[in-house]
C-alpha cells in the first residue's frame, strides 16, 4: 500500500518522457508496476544479485545464471543484472545526470 502512495510522489517529480533508475530493484516486481502505471517512463531496475532478479518473467528464458550481465526488456521496462556501482562509474564518465534520488527500504515484493 505504501507503494502505490509513492507512485503518486514520483509522479509529481518526473516529467513525461523521463526515464526513471531503480538501483537495487530486487525482484523488479515494483519497478514493473512503476513502468505499467507510467508507460511515458523509460524504467531502467538494476540489481547485482541474479538469484532475486531472475525471478522476474522478463528473464524467464534463462535457466542457468549467465557469466556476464544481462539485461531484458519488455515495453517500457528494462531489468539489468549487474552491480549498480558500474552503472554509477559509466554515468560520471558519460556525463549522465541524476535529478532525484529517494530510498525505498524495504521492498513492498
Amino acid at each position: 500500500m505504501a507503494f502505490r502512495k509513492d507512485l503518486l510522489l514520483i509522479n509529481s517529480w518526473i516529467k513525461p518522457n523521463s526515464k526513471v533508475l531503480d538501483l537495487g530493484c530486487g525482484t523488479g516486481m515494483s519497478t514493473d508496476q512503476l513502468a505499467r502505471t507510467y508507460p511515458e517512463y523509460t524504467v531502467l531496475g538494476v540489481d547485482k544479485s541474479w538469484a532475486r532478479l531472475s525471478r522476474h518473467p522478463v528473464f524467464s528464458s534463462h535457466t542457468e545464471q549467465p557469466s556476464q550481465p544481462q539485461a531484458s526488456s519488455q515495453g517500457n521496462l528494462t531489468l539489468l543484472w549487474a552491480d549498480a556501482i558500474d552503472l554509477i562509474v559509466y554515468c560520471q564518465t558519460h556525463a549522465i545526470t541524476v535529478s532525484k534520488v529517494t530510498l525505498y527500504y524495504p521492498n513492498p515484493w
